[in-house]
């Protein structure tokens, strides 16, 4: 089993990471749970022996396994954002990143995701001006970046 197919078996998991010494993948789950005094970020990890993993093509891309929209495929980067320069329209907030990903129809090159508080997400027009997210002290941190794949 992969870590990117180990990780698309398990709800919320976010992040698989290949532990070579152990021969496993690390899965990170987060989910947000709101109170009356806000929100928080539960992170939970589980560990899984494999026999092989992908090897994602730089340290930041993470090939998503969920498929939100039939035949697409993502990619996923973090903690990145499109740039003012390179997004459009707000989709909506309050979404989910499955909700965020099915909002990319036709025509639409990817999504700006934020993971907590307003959980915003908007059409990233022109994935060339996605850079990284350095300002971890911003309430809606960390964003992510999900463009659709031509593999």
């Amino acid at each position: 089993m992969l870590c990117a197919r180990a990780c698309g078996t398990e709800s919320n998991c976010n992040t698989a990471n290949y532990n070579t010494e152990d021969n496993k993948c690390d899965l990170f789950k987060e989910r947000v749970e709101k109170n009356s005094h806000g929100a928080a970020m539960i992170t939970s990890r589980g560990c899984y022996l494999i026999t092989k993993v992908e090897i994602a093509r730089s340290s930041q891309e993470i090939k998503d396994p969920a498929v939100p929209n039939p035949g697409v495929k993502w990619l996923h980067f973090t903690p990145q954002w499109c740039t003012g320069a390179g997004r459009g329209v707000k989709f909506g907030g309050g979404k989910t990143a499955e909700e965020c990903k099915e909002m990319c129809k036709e025509g639409c090159l990817g999504v700006e995701w934020w993971e907590t508080y307003t959980l915003s997400c908007y059409n990233c027009t022109d994935p060339s001006k996605r850079a990284p997210y350095t300002y971890t002290n911003d309430q809606s941190y960390p964003p992510h970046v999900f463009l659709k794949s031509n593999s």
